[in-house]
């Protein structure tokens, strides 16, 4: 209704309008509660574990989700404030035009000390900070894969579309049109082998840097795996030695 509509425009606009003390010593501080500080803790040391396992390929989405738990905290932080009592000015007319009175904002300024994120709102804002990485997910996927990554999806789909067992650089060159040239490709192969996605068949070697294999084995386990467009691996890398799936 419009008298609600107006509570939470008038919300917004207090929020947004807030200030800070020009000395940092008179700046309010929002303390956490032994539970919400627990709550927050795990969802730290979770966002910590995908940076060493499901983000490690992802340099863009791993910087984001490195950035989340802070940004967790502040949302925290604003869901407190909107939650004070003082939190809607008095507003005898609800079609009032101008509603927002500055006195009543100086009221929710200046009422802005001994706060405590309680557990449930730190839980809320966790939630908030899920739904944040599920989307951000999708939207690296879209926009932000590298051109590796990209390239490494389009010869892994052409090794499952062809059945692939094994190949030769001649051969891959002949079956992925996208690249000319065998150091084009080269890139993509090594990242398939790092995945443990190939193997790489015995080369000559002159000992000097990564040894450039002329022809692969295709570890037989990728066509076992379900194929997700927005992930290399589909659900981890494989172990070529063990020939079975290895979550990272």
């Amino acid at each position: 209704d419009n008298a609600s509509g107006t509570s939470y425009e008038t919300l917004i606009q207090n929020l947004l309008t807030d200030f800070y003390p020009e000395t940092p010593e008179s700046t309010p501080v929002i303390t956490l509660s032994p539970e919400a500080m627990e709550l927050h803790r795990q969802f730290y040391e979770e966002m910590e574990s995908l940076q060493g396992t499901e983000l490690k390929n992802y340099p863009s989405l791993k910087e984001w989700t490195g950035k989340l738990s802070g940004n967790v905290l502040r949302i925290a932080g604003i869901l407190t404030r909107a939650q004070e009592d003082f939190l809607y000015p008095s507003i005898t007319d609800p079609f009032d035009e101008n509603p927002f009175r500055e006195d009543d904002r100086e009221v929710f300024i200046r009422c802005s000390s001994g706060l405590a994120v309680d557990s449930l709102t730190m839980a809320n804002a966790v939630e908030i900070g899920r739904c944040f990485l599920y989307h951000a997910r999708k939207a690296f996927s879209l926009m932000g894969a590298d051109q590796l990554t990209i390239d490494s999806r389009y010869v892994r789909d052409v090794i499952l579309d062809k059945g692939l067992r094994e190949f030769s650089s001649r051969e891959i060159l002949r079956e992925c049109r996208r690249f000319k040239t065998k150091a084009e490709i080269l890139p993509a192969l090594q990242h398939l082998e790092d995945y443990g996605y190939l193997s790489p068949k015995e080369a000559s070697y002159s000992g000097i840097g990564r040894p450039q294999a002329e022809a692969w084995t295709v570890n037989p386990v990728l066509f076992e795996l379900p194929v997700l467009n927005d992930s290399l691996p589909a659900t981890g890398s494989i172990s070529p030695d063990k020939q079975e799936v290895t979550n990272p």
